[in-house]
């Protein structure tokens, strides 16, 4: 009798004991998932932080160079189309339809100060890419003119002005236009790529970029101060541009997309929709004409 009673307390012990682990369950667990999601969500805010500051990064170094270079004021052009009017050095590129693309002359990638007798033009620019035969871009504060690299040694280039005669010191320098744009990545979602004007491979800078669109914004009276952000598509010429300001849509290209979606209207008027998890939108106001001087 008293071993059955026994086993009758132990019975109601263990179900109890039972009934008190399978409540705390019944809690942990919920507890668990819901700081494991709160985690991933933090985790996604600071991946998309990241790239956030790494695009900016790149837009900067990409676009530095757009404008003016040194005191003379250029007089080549910088143009903004969209992803449906593609120029014919891109009709192979499947350009993303909500993206512009941009095209402009990097100024200065290599540049130096050297000295101009009427038109022989001696330098100490050691640089890849130019030797023998190419073209320089040679300025002073007066003119501009282009020079025909006639030896290149250890360094120290002679070259030969083809323009107005030039004499006295000389700021000499590369000018290479690209196309920057937004298609497919090789990882099979978007990203920021660049094609050389002339011949190349396009490069695929960074991915993560969804969509973008340039506006130039202009300095018309050249006072020093900028008087317009340009909202149309066309051409500007680069001795009014003080800066490109970049509206883009980025994000992680692998996320489980929530089922709530956001929308943005950029200043051309169109609306990217997009998950505001997994997507955010971002500005960046570009400077340009800063050229590297060796």
């Amino acid at each position: 009798m008293v071993k059955a009673t026994r086993s009758g307390y132990l019975l109601i012990e263990s179900l109890v004991a039972i009934a008190v682990l399978t409540g705390l369950i019944g809690i942990v667990i919920p507890f668990i998932q819901s700081m494991e999601l709160s985690l991933s969500k933090r985790q996604k805010i600071l991946d998309l932080m990241a790239l956030n500051a790494s695009l900016d990064d790149q837009f900067q170094a990409q676009f530095q160079r757009l404008g003016s270079v040194g005191c003379f004021s250029s007089n080549e052009w910088l143009e903004v189309g969209n992803g449906q009017s593609k120029p014919a050095r891109l009709t192979t590129d499947q350009l993303d339809l909500g993206s512009d693309w941009l095209y402009g002359k990097d100024f200065g990638l290599c540049a130096a100060y050297g000295w101009s007798d009427e038109h022989e033009i001696d330098v100490n620019m050691a640089c890849e890419g130019i030797g023998v035969g190419d073209s320089v871009h040679v300025s002073s504060c007066d003119q501009s003119s282009v020079a025909k690299v006639l030896s290149s040694n250890n360094g120290v280039l002679k070259a030969w002005n083809t323009g107005p005669a030039l004499t006295g010191e000389v700021l000499v320098y590369s000018a290479e236009g690209f196309y920057w744009f937004v298609k497919e990545g090789k990882s099979q979602f978007n990203a920021f790529w660049r094609r050389p004007e002339k011949s190349g491979n396009a490069l695929e800078l960074m991915t993560g970029l969804e969509h973008v669109r340039f506006y130039p914004v202009l300095d018309r009276n050249l006072d020093g101060i900028a008087d317009e952000v340009l909202v149309d598509y066309g051409t500007v010429p680069t001795a009014q541009l003080v800066g490109i300001l970049v509206e883009y849509l980025y994000g992680a290209a692998e996320c489980e997309l929530a089922a709530q979606s956001q929308s943005y209207q950029t200043l051309r008027g169109d609306q990217w929709h997009y998950d505001g998890l997994c997507f955010k939108v971002g500005k960046l106001l570009a400077s340009v004409g800063k050229t590297n001087e060796t």
